[in-house]
């Protein structure tokens, strides 16, 4: 009788777990891959930025200017202002940090536009001395620009860590 009776609140404990986990009104958060030691949250009904939809709007807004990425003839070697020619420019290798690629889709740690967004630069001087600015720059975006917020930090990290896709 009393293995019996363990049963049925074994089982009904189940059941009272399952009914709570499933009423719940938001739709539990994934744990995306690690980025860079720190688990990024995506939230479940968008798994991870899009670069249409958010990357390339806030390159457009803070890093597409005439002083900074927004012409061609620009030293800094990447090319923000048109948006169909953005996406290609990332995928390049950066000029000032000899062999570092811009993005590096799944590592964000070691992709070179997080390594200047996060103000890691001094940590690639060695590649950078051979490059025609001779070091590796300041924090991206520059000091007379808004700084990003860590939300805008995380869509890029996110974005890349999913594989930086054109999307």
């Amino acid at each position: 009788m009393r293995k019996a009776s363990l049963a049925v609140c074994g089982s009904l404990v189940v059941s009272v777990a399952l009914v709570v986990a499933c009423s719940s009104e938001t739709p539990p958060a994934l744990t995306s891959k690690d980025a860079g030691g720190i688990p990024a949250e995506v939230d479940a009904r968008r798994p991870f930025p899009s670069f249409r939809d958010d990357v390339a709007p806030i390159l457009l807004q803070s890093c597409a200017l005439a002083a900074c990425h927004g012409s061609k003839d620009s030293p800094k070697g990447i090319f923000l202002r048109e948006r169909a020619q953005m996406y290609l420019e990332l995928q390049k290798t950066s000029p000032t940090a000899v062999g570092e690629k811009f993005i590096v889709a799944g590592d964000p740690v070691t992709s070179y536009l997080m390594v200047k967004l996060e103000g890691r630069q001094n940590t690639l001087d060695a590649k950078c001395a051979a490059s025609e600015l001779m070091n590796c720059g300041t924090i991206m975006p520059q000091a007379d620009i808004e700084a990003f917020t860590p939300d805008k930090l995380d869509t890029f990290r996110k974005w890349i860590t999913e594989g930086a896709k054109d999307n």
